[in-house]
């Protein structure tokens, strides 16, 4: 069974079908029947343990823990190690459980972004048709990169929409949340749109307009030629059009606002890496 920072993880684990663990199963969702409490199965199968330690009745199972080394749980391997860019992780690694991670949308994004996604939905990475647009976050605002790289993401993906790109994100600054700033020291330290907003609500709108921010280093990505790409200034990005042969326009950075867009606040939620807070 795969191990969480303190507790037994039930999604990683081999149950042999003898009496003693049937009747432990049985009893623990007795339990959760009975329970008025808003709780999960982890929850219940490890308080059910610590009732039966009281019990006297420990024995009456046997739980071998998987060595962490080699089965990895999410916090360990992405958040611990700050593996967010598809940096390797160590050889000796077997399984890594992408837990610790509050919605389906955010574990498909950390894993697209870490090189660990291999699925090529629809030519998501191989299409030759695709054209895409990226830009740079390049200039450190300091307490207020947070609207200031937010609007340059709205910009983003209203420049996709117009002109039928999809946006490949850049990277974002770290601790930029309002109470996460708080507690921040170097504002100019980079970090995926995971700890900067919440996967699952900008999905909602954007599904499919973006790719993350290691697209381009993806193995799975088709391989573009320098004449595939043009580099202009944030003050060209009225003149896109002009470049419609480019397979991709990069911009050195998409700061300001130029338009009054149909997005609301619920498409950009604010939100740290784990993704369980709204709102912060």
């Amino acid at each position: 069974m795969q191990m969480d920072r303190v507790q037994h993880n039930t999604g990683f684990m081999y149950i042999k079908p003898t009496k003693a663990s049937i009747n432990f199963f049985k009893e623990l969702w007795s339990n959760f029947k009975l329970s008025k409490r808003m709780s999960h199965d982890q929850g219940y199968f490890n308080e059910l343990l610590e009732i039966r330690k009281l019990r006297n009745q420990s024995h009456l199972i046997k739980i071998n823990k998987l060595p962490v080394k080699y089965f990895t749980c999410g916090t360990y391997y992405f958040n611990e190690d700050n593996r967010q860019f598809g940096v390797p992780g160590s050889k000796d690694t077997v399984v890594v459980h992408n837990n610790y991670i509050g919605s389906i949308a955010a574990k498909i994004y950390r894993f697209k972004e870490n090189f660990l996604w291999s699925l090529d939905t629809s030519g998501y990475y191989s299409s030759r048709v695709t054209k895409y647009i990226s830009y740079g976050n390049s200039i450190d605002f300091q307490e207020n990169n947070y609207l200031k790289e937010i609007q340059a993401l709205k910009n983003a993906m209203k420049i996709g929409q117009l002109s039928k790109r999809v946006v490949i994100l850049p990277k974002f600054t770290c601790c930029a949340c309002k109470k996460q700033r708080k507690s921040c020291s170097n504002f100019s330290t980079k970090c995926s749109l995971l700890s900067v907003l919440n996967i699952d609500a900008f999905d909602k709108k954007f599904a499919n307009l973006y790719r993350e921010s290691t697209f381009i280093h993806n193995p799975l990505t088709r391989k573009f030629d320098k004449s595939d790409i043009i580099n202009l200034s944030h003050d060209q990005m009225f003149e896109i059009s002009k470049y419609y042969n480019y397979s991709i326009v990069h911009f050195d950075h998409l700061y300001g606002k130029f338009d009054n867009y149909n997005y609301t606040d619920n498409h950009f939620k604010c939100d740290n890496y784990e993704q369980w807070n709204q709102n912060l």
